[in-house]
């Protein structure tokens, strides 16, 4: 009966009143109380402050702190609660929506005068908290502290991985072990200098090694360099063959480099190409643009072969196959720059440079030769 006045009350418009029954109830009831409570947190109807200060349960009180009871003058008093038991698990659990909202709060706000000065991680996702609200708070090295001591799993190597990368020390993030492939091909292809790759190279293995190798190949002045970089025969016969056709026959060359794509250096993965799209169009410094602008042209055999056809163009403007060889220049830089979010890199960057231009001159030429 004590319950039936929980809807009453709430349908009142009361909803302390419905509120003070509940916890009242939990004492005795927890199981009947705890539906009920369900129901006015799923319609939006948390507890207030007042009904709070009444919880004596710790373990409820735990589940009642979230982002919408909580408030920054709550905050210091309910982190001394969690510090009378710290080992038992509503005290860590609570920790965890303390320092998720302090996280979850705007840069610029003062931390509580109780948010934990020392870098222990009893979870994963206390450490991962406290690392993202010290980082909001310009306390990067804290924070950078604070994720070595967290246990590794993927989200604690992007976080990581992303502060050594704000240090400049990509090689200590490439180092994690939990570390995505994608992120891994972000350091590696962008990030990491040719001493620092050849260093890497000593101790990678497996897909990891190959990727270096690529990125080192990629970086090499000629052919016969790349292929000193590489362990695989295939690709050490691919740079054979593209040295060749390079002196030979141009235009084969050009053609080879398309039909090799995502083969000479490293694989064109859409995942990776849609979130370097999305950080390369978001980020503001030349330096970092430019240094993603020069990985993406190295390292995408399909621009290689644009720089192929365009010369061989400009070469033989009249040939009696030039619109056909235009045609197919065409082709390639449409498929570059009209592939979903994988090519918003390229939608971004292409149009602007000079190899473009120049194909486009050079495009012109052709057309008004063409009878």
């Amino acid at each position: 009966m004590r319950l039936s006045g929980v809807r009453i009350e709430f349908f009142a418009d009361d909803l302390d009143a419905a509120w003070e029954i509940l916890v009242d109830v939990f004492e005795r009831h927890p199981q009947r109380a705890a539906s009920e409570m369900y129901y006015l947190l799923r319609t939006g109807n948390p507890p207030s402050v007042s009904v709070l200060r009444h919880v004596s349960d710790p373990v409820l009180l735990t589940a009642l702190t979230n982002e919408d009871t909580l408030t920054a003058a709550r905050w210091d008093g309910l982190w001394k609660l969690s510090t009378t038991d710290p080992k038992a698990t509503w005290a860590v659990n609570l920790q965890e929506r303390l320092l998720h909202w302090v996280a979850s709060q705007k840069p610029g706000a003062r931390l509580p005068a109780r948010f934990p000065k020392t870098s222990t991680a009893p979870t994963a996702f206390w450490g991962k908290a406290r690392a993202i609200a010290l980082s909001k708070h310009g306390q990067v090295t804290s924070a950078r502290k604070q994720l070595e001591r967290t246990p590794a799993d993927p989200q604690q190597a992007a976080m990581l991985g992303g502060l050594y990368l704000r240090a400049h020390q990509p090689e200590q993030a490439l180092k994690l072990p939990k570390l995505s492939l994608d992120s891994q091909h972000y350091l590696v292809r962008v990030a990491l200098t040719d001493r620092q790759l050849r260093a890497q190279r000593k101790r990678a293995t497996g897909e990891l090694r190959q990727l270096i190798e690529g990125e080192l190949a990629a970086r090499a002045k000629d052919w016969n360099t790349a292929a000193r970089h590489v362990g695989s025969k295939d690709r050490k016969a691919a740079y054979a063959r593209a040295a060749r056709l390079a002196k030979s026959d141009q235009l084969a060359y050009a053609r080879f480099l398309n039909e090799q794509h995502s083969r000479l250096f490293a694989s064109a993965e859409s995942g990776f190409l849609r979130g370097l799209s999305m950080h390369y169009g978001a980020l503001k410094q030349a330096r970092q643009r430019k240094a993603i602008e020069a990985a993406m042209e190295r390292g995408d055999e399909r621009w290689r072969a644009l720089q192929a056809y365009t010369a061989w163009l400009e070469k033989h403007p009249k040939a009696p196959n030039s619109r056909q060889v235009l045609s197919e220049a065409d082709q390639i830089y449409i498929r570059m720059t009209s592939n979903g979010g994988g090519s918003g890199f390229w939608q971004e960057h292409a149009g602007k440079t000079k190899l473009i231009q120049r194909l486009r001159a050079v495009g012109k030429q052709v057309r008004a030769n063409a009878p």
